[in-house]
């Protein structure tokens, strides 16, 4: 006897069916990906997620992506857009719901627009940090990329949609962008700001144009697919310095943090302000990798020779500046914590008192490089960027919370991490980012051997540092594929809103069903 779902599962393969039969025409057998293998792949984050992927589309251009957009809306899909699919620790590549078709825009990856003059460019979203690098390097440009800690081959559309950072004066990504080309639900294209007049010679320019900014739609955002947008860059400065300071005691380091508040609210100190605990620095010297490391808090011993809290900070402006806040910082915070200012540029000529420094002077110079964590390779492999962590079965967790910049914010936050990781098993790798002179971005990560089967174990932390940063008014600034909705919960006022503008943009809910906001599903 068949009964009603067994229609319903039918009718859902037969959709499907004929979907991926379009989509084929549309844009070529070779770029319409059902391998079973290739969809495994896809569904496998750094954590234990259930999902289902259907097929994967690489399209070409936008006019492609239009097609695989109405095609969805005909034949009930849903569609998870990706840029690279590099989001190790958020969900990788999966989709933010159950089932979904991934809308992979790693071939377009064309810098459509340069102009030197006015220090900006304009990209689609297969363009990475080390792509960009290499087109302004190779028209021996005077502009900087404001690279991220996430990885050379990360997509800079992906990064700045996602709110993510780097630490140059430019690094607030989200800050520096205008000129969205968006595709919508149902194929339609628009621009936003002065885009949407047709005439662009003044939308790369000028963000807002004229009436609301539609912009922070498209943020975090299932509303539609960023196809381009305008990137603006830094003009490479007179002088850059990179301030390292070290602290052995936590009174110290909160102490030595609010003083340079103080001067990144003057700006004085233009760049980032990046601090990290000890497992950070631990994790990321790739001298102490190997095939045998025990993950556990027990299993982990501190024969290492970094001190509790560590902070990076650039400094740009003409070498007199640069030298007058030097001397400033020395008078402060020297008595405190051990200092040193690498003021020329990377070089492996430089000794670095480890690897960790080595690869930030690069990023806050403008140079995309990698902060390397043996901890993404459990099975020993060096930290190389070709590999996935997913199939080496890395487990990774990152979550992320945002505090005012206040000491007492500060020594909670601490307290709050130290109490939740006492007896897990993991240990706290904690970073946290000062982008705006205000506020706080902490990225705590939970690193782990998936092939010993603490998925769950890892997931519990997770879900109790979580909620106890709720509890305290910390909430996260960045969302991943395993929130699983918990965090939201606490939007119910504009809940209905957002519902709203999902209906009004998307009534099918065809783009990333379940990403940010779980409103209606099919």
């Amino acid at each position: 006897m068949i009964t009603q779902n067994d229609q319903e599962v039918s009718s859902e393969s037969t959709q499907l069916e004929l979907a991926v039969t379009a989509w084929r025409l549309a844009i070529g057998v070779e770029n319409v990906d059902t391998r079973k293998k290739n969809l495994q792949i896809a569904e496998t984050a750094t954590f234990a997620v259930e999902r289902n992927v259907n097929a994967i589309l690489y399209p070409l251009d936008q006019k492609e992506i239009i097609a695989c957009v109405q095609i969805a809306g005909q034949f009930g899909q849903s569609i998870y857009p990706i840029s690279r699919g590099l989001n190790w620790g958020f969900g990788s590549k999966v989709p933010g719901h159950d089932t979904g078709i991934i809308l992979d825009l790693s071939r377009m990856d064309g810098v459509i627009e340069y102009n030197e003059e006015l220090a900006y460019v304009r990209v689609q979203p297969g363009v990475t940090h080390s792509m960009l690098y290499d087109f302004l390097q190779s028209r021996q440009s005077e502009l900087w990329v404001a690279p991220t800690g996430a990885g050379p081959d990360t997509s800079v559309i992906g990064n700045a949609l996602e709110r993510g950072h780097g630490v140059t004066p430019y690094g607030d990504n989200i800050s520096q962008i205008s000129d969205l080309e968006v595709v919508l639900a149902d194929g339609e294209v628009i621009r936003t700001g002065f885009g949407m007049y047709g005439n662009h010679r003044l939308s790369p320019i000028d963000r807002w144009g004229v009436g609301p900014s539609l912009d922070g739609l498209f943020s975090q955002s299932s509303l539609g697919i960023v196809t381009s947008l305008t990137l603006w860059l830094m003009p490479k400065p007179q002088a850059s310095s990179m301030g390292y300071l070290t602290f052995s005691n936590t009174e110290d380091f909160l102490e030595a943090m609010v003083k340079l508040r103080a001067l990144k609210l003057q700006e004085a100190i233009r760049g980032g302000i990046v601090a990290t605990n000890d497992w950070r620095m631990y994790h990321s010297e790739p001298s102490l990798m190997g095939p045998n490391y025990n993950y556990s808090m027990a299993g982990c011993y501190r024969d290492f020779t970094f001190n509790k809290w560590n902070i990076v900070f650039g400094l740009y402006g003409t070498p007199l500046a640069i030298s007058e806040t030097q001397a400033t910082i020395k008078e402060q915070i020297e008595r405190v914590g051990s200092m040193r200012f690498f003021d020329e540029a990377p070089s492996e000529n430089i000794s670095y008192p480890n690897e960790y420094c080595r690869a930030m002077h690069s990023i806050f110079s403008g140079v995309p490089g990698q902060c390397p964590s043996r901890m993404y390779f459990p099975q020993g492999k060096a930290p190389d960027f070709g590999v996935q962590p997913e199939a080496d079965q890395c487990g990774i967790i990152w979550l992320t919370a945002c505090s005012p910049f206040l000491q007492k914010d500060l020594s909670i936050a601490n307290s709050i991490i130290e109490e939740t990781f006492e007896g897990s098993g993991f240990v706290p790798d904690i970073n946290i980012f000062c982008k705006r002179p205000r506020s706080l971005h902490y990225h705590i990560a939970i690193f782990y051997d998936r092939r010993t089967g603490d998925d769950e174990l890892a997931m519990q932390c997770y879900r109790k540092l979580e909620q106890k940063f709720f509890e305290a008014g910390y909430f996260p600034h960045r969302l991943g594929a395993h929130y699983g909705g918990a965090e939201l919960k606490q939007l119910d006022r504009v809940g209905a809103l957002m519902a709203s503008l999902k209906s009004t943009f998307d009534p099918k809910s065809v783009i990333g069903n379940g990403k940010y906001c779980s409103l209606n599903t099919r």
